[in-house]
């Protein structure tokens, strides 16, 4: 009867540890929460646009064997023109800032011409990553820049 008693007990403290273990080893998941802390401005005889961003990792280890920090996730961020109708749209500019732990990010982007080269019609920054909870993109507010009058 003893060994019956002791062959239980293995059986039972084996499954808590099966269960131990396969909690301890789901994957981790990683989201990056993003948003534009400064939409570019636009105006009259405009050289440079602008915009800021902010953003920081949520990391859900699932388990004690997990590593202790995210993996790094890319943002594209890419600066956009329109003309004055709206019928034409091109990207100017395109940049990839890696965001890599849980403590608030910023970031800073412009786009500009050169010296003494003013911007015309409309522009904006769309920024699009991917992480555990699938494909994102957000967008500034499209300003306008226009010649002197």
């Amino acid at each position: 009867m003893k060994i019956f008693y002791l062959l239980s007990k293995i059986k039972n403290e084996a499954f808590l540890l099966l269960i131990f273990i396969l909690i301890g080893c789901s994957e981790p998941q990683s989201y990056l929460e993003l948003s534009f802390i400064k939409d570019p401005v636009g105006g009259v005889v405009v050289q440079t646009v602008s915009a800021e961003l902010q953003g920081s990792i949520s990391y859900d280890r699932n388990g004690i064997f997990n590593p202790s920090s995210p993996d790094p996730i890319e943002v594209n961020i890419e600066w956009w023109w329109d003309n004055l109708e709206l019928t034409r749209h091109e990207r100017v500019k395109a940049e990839i800032w890696s965001v890599s732990s849980e403590i608030t990010h910023y970031y800073s982007t412009y786009f500009t011409l050169g010296p003494d080269l003013m911007l015309l019609n409309y522009f904006s920054v769309k920024a699009s990553w991917n992480d555990d909870k699938g494909e994102h993109n957000i967008q500034s507010s499209k300003v306008l820049c226009l010649p002197s009058q």
